[in-house]
């Protein structure tokens, strides 16, 4: 059996996975917070598997004593990055989150030294870590568009237009939404199914897009799978050239006017258009399904069960580590379990102390980033009603 604890949203990563793994095993439960794992967790087997895939918004306390094989895939540790890594405030909530996990799988190839070099000492040893990269893929089911549909726009783009400040903001809003270059069919949608979005890919023939923080993301296969040629910003040591070759399967941009300049080309030499689309889209359906994603997880995983650094902690140690991830999630309610399980010491109380605060702040905002966060989302929000 494969259980997937993940997020309640019905478009995610995990879900794909989940879809994939109904093909792959007999039974697959998928499950969301902790009162869901507490209805379980006595029934998991030492031949099943428990994989945790970011981002949720709860984690299964108690997980330590499930003996299973217990894997962990991580993707957001690109949000909010700083060039002061005492600051990088996602990087390092899942770096405490790899803790509890025989393995550890990355989106971000960037990151694997992050992990790598995080080690917590027992008995003045280096304990040793699993750690592979293991990026996101296709659903053939689902993103899969015959190249030879009829594609009514020349360019889209289906996703969020990010900060205002932000360069995929300025980039995005200057080319969809600008009355410049009106001879190109732009489409731009956002919070739309799957299934739409799938649908306006396999309408298009240029599908562009702004990677945040230099990552590989989903657009790439998705767009690739739907038979349209990516045009993306470039990126750098982030595993792309790995997977892809550029200018054969996908086509990158340097700026705004390069961008311009490509799309241009692309649309007034269809052959060489298709002939890029024909290739990528090849080569995620033969290589980058989440089918083949979740096998290569399992196989890497299989004969690591037990490994997690956890293991070895003590009870104390369990609950600060327990405490600093519910304080990060807004859960006082957990961190008063875990007191309850685990004991308390100095760390833990202030923990509580800090979950209470945390969560009465995304209700009221109270500091200057809650505060300046909350005007920004409602201006976002008001521009999307705009458009």
């Amino acid at each position: 059996m494969l259980i997937i604890f993940s997020t309640k949203d019905k478009i995610s990563t995990s879900r794909y996975f989940y879809v994939a793994g109904k093909s792959i095993f007999n039974k697959i439960l998928y499950i969301t917070n902790q009162k869901e794992f507490d209805l379980i967790k006595t029934s998991i087997k030492q031949k099943d598997i428990f994989l945790f895939i970011d981002p949720t918004n709860d984690f299964p306390l108690g997980i330590e004593k499930v003996e299973c094989l217990k894997i962990i895939y991580l993707i957001d540790t690109h949000i909010n990055m700083h060039s002061d890594k005492s600051n990088n405030f996602q990087l390092n909530h899942r770096l405490i989150l790899s803790n509890f996990f025989d393995s550890i799988f990355l989106y971000h190839k960037k990151h694997l030294n992050n992990f790598i070099k995080f080690q917590y000492r027992f008995k003045k040893k280096k304990l040793k870590r699993n750690i592979f990269w293991s990026p996101v893929a296709c659903d053939p089911n689902l993103h899969y568009q015959n190249l030879g549909n009829k594609r009514n726009y020349d360019i889209s783009f289906v996703g969020q237009l990010g900060p205002e400040i932000s360069f995929r903001h300025k980039f995005l809003k200057r080319i969809y939404f600008s009355d410049n270059r009106s001879y190109i069919k732009k489409k731009y949608a956002n919070n739309i199914s799957d299934k739409l979005m799938s649908k306006i890919y396999g309408q298009s023939k240029i599908v562009t897009n702004v990677s945040i923080n230099n990552d590989i993301n989903m657009r790439y296969y998705e767009a690739m799978a739907a038979g349209s040629l990516l045009l993306t910003n470039k990126i750098k040591n982030s595993g792309a050239e790995i997977l892809f070759e550029e200018n054969v399967d996908y086509v990158s941009y340097k700026n705004e006017k390069d961008a311009i300049k490509k799309i241009n080309y692309y649309l007034n030499n269809s052959e060489k258009r298709k002939k890029i689309a024909r290739t990528g889209q090849k080569k995620v359906l033969n290589y980058h399904t989440y089918k083949q994603r979740l096998k290569n997880i399992i196989k890497l995983a299989s004969n690591l069960k037990n490994n997690s650094l956890s293991s070895n902690f003590n009870s104390i140690k369990l609950g600060e580590e327990y405490s600093k991830i519910y304080c990060i999630l807004k859960k006082p309610e957990q961190v008063m379990r875990v007191i309850l399980n685990y004991g308390v010491n100095f760390l833990i109380l202030k923990n509580l102390l800090l979950s209470i605060l945390r969560l009465i702040n995304t209700r009221f905002p109270l500091t200057r980033n809650s505060i300046k966060q909350y005007f920004m989302v409602k201006k976002i929000n008001k521009f999307y009603k705009k458009i």
